[in-house]
């Protein structure tokens, strides 16, 4: 989204109304506002700068980005978090100017190596969503055993089957590319799954407690088989089609001996591609002959013939 969409168009605010309705509402509350930088600025003025800024010809500036998080508070509906709006519009003022300027060489989002905390920092956005839809080849999530263990513990919380402070309860939708019986990533999630709760977090009534959450059309836990293409990108959607969703990339790899994790937030331009490109192909309704759930009750009696060598 460009930041004539956020501020401007979309129905953000109260009422299902835009933020603001123009620039000039926007300049008139940030030159009048007590601790803006701006207050008792010409109009003129500062409405020619913030006009450059909205149209991608200058970058957004420290003392704009705290005048607009000053003025919008009151504009938004209740529910809507300022720290989460505030950060969508820093993205897409920053994403904007780099497209006007041309200074993003590709539409795909690029990974930057990040450690533990970092990790933890981008996914806070997990423990507030309501959904979470990941496509993946790795039956662990990712492809090394200390991150995939990391990602199933924030699963684990987030479907209410162990305790994590601060997190809100909601739904997983995962998606596994369709393979060979010998290589079949639903049931070695499923089986990692079982094999995580009972061994190593040791949760009690494993078997029941993974039924109940994927049973049912409301289940908090869904996974499917999907044609392989669709499931080539690792994309993690926190509440698609709910603004402000949020994606990241996620991979696994090792560094001199190290398990590590790279993880990168994607570009509103390439959510947009995928959810437009993607997603439909990954609906059951409408692609109900290759979208294929698989249940964790339809696999079991295999998972507990191969308990004995976990």
């Amino acid at each position: 989204m460009t930041p004539v969409e956020i501020l401007f168009k979309k129905n953000l605010g109260k009422g299902g109304k835009p933020i603001f309705e123009s620039q000039t509402e926007l300049v008139k509350e940030i030159i009048s506002k007590e601790g803006s930088e701006w207050k008792g600025k010409k109009f003129e003025s500062v409405r020619a700068f913030v006009n450059q800024v909205i149209n991608g010809e200058r970058r957004l500036s420290p003392n704009l980005k705290n005048a607009i998080s000053l003025v919008i508070p009151e504009r938004l509906d209740n529910g809507k978090s300022l720290e989460e709006i505030m950060e969508v519009i820093e993205q897409s003022f920053n994403d904007y100017y780099e497209e006007k300027r041309g200074l993003k060489k590709s539409r795909m989002p690029v990974n930057n190596s990040l450690d533990a905390n970092d990790f933890y920092l981008l996914e806070k956005r997990g423990l507030v969503a309501d959904t979470i839809l990941i496509t993946t080849r790795e039956p662990g999530i990712v492809n090394n055993q200390k991150w995939s263990n990391e990602i199933k513990l924030q699963l684990l919380g987030k479907l209410g089957l162990i305790e994590i402070e601060n997190v809100k309860i909601g739904k997983y939708i995962l998606f596994f590319p369709a393979s060979r019986d010998l290589d079949n990533k639903v049931f070695k999630f499923w089986q990692e799954l079982y094999t995580f709760m009972k061994y190593e977090t040791k949760i009690p009534d494993t078997e029941k407690k993974l039924l109940e959450i994927n049973r049912g059309e409301d289940a908090r836990l869904k996974v499917f088989h999907a044609p392989p293409l669709l499931c080539s990108y690792p994309i993690i959607v926190y509440d698609l089609n709910t603004f402000p969703e949020v994606a990241f990339t996620v991979f696994g790899y090792i560094d001199k001996g190290v398990e590590k994790i790279s993880t990168a937030r994607i570009s509103p331009e390439f959510l947009k591609w995928w959810k437009e490109s993607i997603l439909p192909g990954l609906s059951p309704e409408k692609n109900p002959e290759e979208i294929l759930e698989i249940k964790f009750e339809n696999v079991l009696d295999d998972i507990k013939k191969n308990e004995s060598l976990f």
